[in-house]
């Protein structure tokens, strides 16, 4: 339950995570030239798998809450 002086804690893994893919798509623009819209175009891909992914858990959950109530009856 959230307080008023509780804050929010990012996972360390995660902190890292973002840190190497920023550190990955700079070094591609910058140290290879690349194109500034690739980093951003795996962004936008890898946001649209993401959304996908937790959709189709959102309705595996809603599933199994049907099955329990039906079982519950």
């Amino acid at each position: 339950m959230a307080t008023r002086n509780s804050r929010p804690e990012v996972p360390t893994w995660l902190a890292g995570l973002i840190l190497v893919a920023v550190v990955a798509a700079s070094g591609y623009v910058f140290v290879f030239g690349g194109e500034p819209r690739t980093p951003m175009l795996a962004l936008f891909g890898a946001v649209g798998t993401g959304i996908s992914l937790f959709t189709l858990w959102l309705f595996y959950r809603f599933v199994v809450a049907v099955e329990t109530i039906a079982d519950a009856q």
